[in-house]
């Protein structure tokens, strides 16, 4: 089963992601060129970047900054 989670910190020995609940991950397992802020879609023990959806989140959270402050 693929879970999909947001990579929301990066740190020295480890990274930390969140679907609602936060898990910890070692960060030698994080794909390289992934950045806080991506979409993991995480498959036991294989970790990629959702490309798509990460982008897909960015537009969907500038539209609704562009609302709240137009």
């Amino acid at each position: 089963m693929i879970y999909q989670q947001l990579l929301e910190t990066i740190r020295a020995k480890g990274l930390r992601v969140t679907d609602g609940m936060s898990t910890n991950i070692e960060k030698s397992k994080l794909p390289k060129g992934a950045k806080v802020g991506d979409i993991l879609n995480i498959d036991g023990d294989t970790i990629t970047v959702d490309i798509a959806e990460t982008e897909a989140r960015k537009k969907k959270v500038a539209a609704l900054v562009d609302e709240l402050f137009d």
